[in-house]
């Protein structure tokens, strides 16, 4: 019986690679790019394995353990639309709550699987990176903002990317730093 539980995560863990992450659909011409490739997916795979479990072995636990600020503050601001608590929810909520960006219904008897899981970890990511650029604490850490859409943050300049952007900035001192 014991063996049988350890196919079936074997059998998610699979599915997650060839469903979640899409290996079957990526075609490499040499073989060495195909087990990079895989390796790297089968980290991902793992990862959404061990939150899966985790969610359900450990609920408890602070979310913090597993993600960081910007995501729980992110994913809690977005599905609740509600101020942040002022300590970080328990994992298992967090769980649901990320699984609910990836169409997870949350009902008090079911638990969110991996795909609702996986598909959620995606918005999780934009969400994140929306938030660390524009969230309520980016306001303290911008140095400048300058005509041609340059705007510097401690260690970063964004908008540079346009032609003449980044030499203009430097003239005008717009570069974090300078």
């Amino acid at each position: 019986m014991q063996g049988y539980c350890v196919r079936w995560q074997i059998e998610i863990f699979f599915k997650t690679l060839k469903s979640g992450c899409r290996v079957e659909r990526r075609l490499f011409e040499a073989l060495p790019r195909t087990l990079n490739c895989l390796a790297v997916y089968s980290i991902i795979a793992w990862r959404i394995m061990y939150l899966y479990r985790l969610g359900r072995e450990c609920p408890d636990l602070d979310c913090e353990v597993v993600f960081t600020a910007s995501e729980w503050n992110s994913v809690y601001s977005v599905v609740r639309r509600e101020p942040l608590p002022a300590t970080p929810p328990r994992l298992n909520e967090m769980i649901r709550l990320i699984a609910t960006l990836g169409g997870f219904v949350d009902r008090p008897k079911n638990e969110p699987g991996p795909q609702t899981l996986w598909i959620g970890l995606q918005r999780l990511h934009s969400f994140s990176m929306a938030w660390e650029t524009f969230g309520p604490d980016v306001e303290n850490k911008i140095h400048h903002a300058d005509l041609c859409g340059t705007v510097s943050l401690p260690g970063r300049t964004y908008g540079s990317d346009l032609p003449g952007a980044v030499s203009y900035s430097r003239q005008h001192g717009a570069v974090a730093g300078v």
